[in-house]
């Protein structure tokens, strides 16, 4: 082995002997505690901020490789004989932690849905590492213990903005709606609330056909305080909103 230039440093001689140091750790214990399958020691190098991509078999979950983020070129391998075993590995070794990213590698969708759903991960990438830092279209952020929030592109602007809810209501008695939402609830508004809570939300529709509908019933509503043809016009067509609303609650329940 050789400190191959083109190989990257660690940022600084601290961090380098904190990542030799569970190195060493492995290659003391004679085999005990894992064993050392590339890389090592001997070609690393603290104080050139050297770290060589290490790849360890089998370490035990007591070593200081296992106990902690590694965030340096040291790969544990712990050999799992199904999907399953794999799932209740990561779930005690994360304990109650989300880490910053997962990858999975398989070739069967099936999979890879299965690990992505049973192991939360702030970013989850099948057969690949690293590279979702690398788009500005996707939010990368962390998860629970590993952070919050998001950043790149938009996500960045967004994670910094605070998304202030307006609401804007015409101060008009027509968009009061004949009172359907203030008390008593009885009778039709009753029917008419408990139809309404059970609709899907959809977002609200502006054009001038509503615009038009809310005007002639709103007439309806209130003009019969004028006109006694208007008033029995509107009984008349609260009865037959009631039969439908009534009718199509029904429908919808049982469906």
């Amino acid at each position: 082995h050789v400190q191959n230039a083109d190989l990257s440093r660690i940022v600084n001689e601290n961090t380098a002997q904190r990542l030799i140091a569970k190195i060493d750790e492995i290659e003391k214990s004679g085999g005990e505690k894992g064993k050392v399958v590339h890389g090592g020691l001997d070609v690393c190098d603290a104080k050139g901020r050297f770290v060589s991509p290490t790849v360890i078999l089998e370490p035990s979950l007591d070593t200081e490789l296992m106990r902690e983020e590694i965030f340096g070129p040291i790969l544990p391998i712990i050999p799992v004989s199904s999907d399953e075993e794999a799932i209740q590995y990561i779930a005690k070794q994360q304990g109650g932690m989300t880490p910053l990213a997962f990858y999975v590698f398989t070739r069967s969708s099936k999979v890879f849905d299965k690990m992505a759903a049973s192991c939360p991960s702030a970013a989850v990438v099948r057969n690949d590492v690293i590279v979702q830092f690398s788009s500005s279209y996707l939010p990368i952020g962390g998860l629970g213990t590993s952070g919050s929030g998001h950043y790149h592109g938009k996500y960045s602007i967004e994670s910094f903005s605070h998304k202030r809810a307006t609401i804007y209501k015409p101060a008009t008695t027509m968009f009061e709606y004949g009172g359907v939402r203030y008390p008593p609830y009885s009778g039709i508004k009753g029917r008419a609330l408990l139809f309404l809570s059970g609709m899907p939300k959809v977002p609200v529709i502006y054009s001038p056909i509503l615009v038009s509908i809310v005007v002639v019933l709103a007439g309806v509503m209130y003009g019969g305080e004028y006109f006694p043809a208007i008033q029995a016009l509107k009984e008349c067509l609260m009865n037959v909103i009631a039969d439908a609303l009534m009718e199509l609650s029904l429908m919808l329940r049982y469906e």
